[in-house]
C-alpha cells in the first residue's frame, strides 16, 4: 500500500522536495517506519511504499517536507484497520471469517467417510479436520464438530 501526501507552498503545488515519513502502529505505539524517504509523483504529490502494512492494524503517520515552514511543513495522516466485516460475530462468539472456513471445506477440500456414519471435511491445505459430521442410519446429521481456527 502507498502512503500519499500533497505539499503546497503559498497555495501552489510544491515539487522538488525530499520529504520523509514516520509511521506509528496504534496498538502498541511503536515506530514502524522511521523518517524514510518518499518518492515524488508530480504536481506536489509524494508517495511511500508501505510494504510492511498489515490490514489488521491501524496506523498514524507524519510526513515532514523538511524544507517548507509553518503549517505547510507537515502532512499528518491515519490508516484505519481494514474493517471488511469478516471479524463481525455471527453467533456464539464465532466470526464471519471462521464460519466461512467451515462452509468452504465441504466444497473445496478433501473429504473422507462419505457413505459412512462419519464424514470428515479437511481444510484446503489438508492440515486439519475442519468439519466432522456424524450421521445416523437414515443419513440424518446427529452431531457436528468444527475446527474453525
Amino acid at each position: 500500500m502507498y502512503i500519499k501526501v500533497y505539499f503546497a507552498e503559498n497555495g501552489s503545488p510544491k515539487t522538488g522536495l525530499s520529504p520523509t515519513v514516520t509511521v506509528y502502529k496504534d496498538s502498541d505505539n511503536s515506530v514502524i517506519v522511521n523518517a524514510q524517504a518518499m518518492t515524488e509523483i508530480g504536481g506536489g504529490f509524494y508517495k511511500y511504499d508501505f510494504s510492511t502494512y498489515d490490514s489488521e492494524e491501524s496506523y498514524c503517520y507524519i510526513v515532514d517536507s523538511v524544507t517548507l515552514t509553518g503549517q505547510e511543513r507537515y502532512a499528518p495522516g491515519a490508516i484505519e484497520k481494514n474493517h471488511n466485516g469478516l471479524e463481525d460475530i455471527l453467533e456464539n462468539s464465532t466470526s464471519v471469517k471462521k464460519y466461512l472456513r467451515g462452509l468452504i471445506a465441504p466444497f473445496l477440500a478433501k473429504r473422507t467417510g462419505m457413505g459412512t456414519s462419519t464424514t470428515v471435511f479437511r481444510d484446503q491445505a489438508d492440515g486439519k479436520d475442519r468439519v466432522t459430521v456424524a450421521l445416523d442410519g437414515s443419513g440424518n446429521i446427529t452431531a457436528i464438530v468444527m475446527d474453525l481456527t
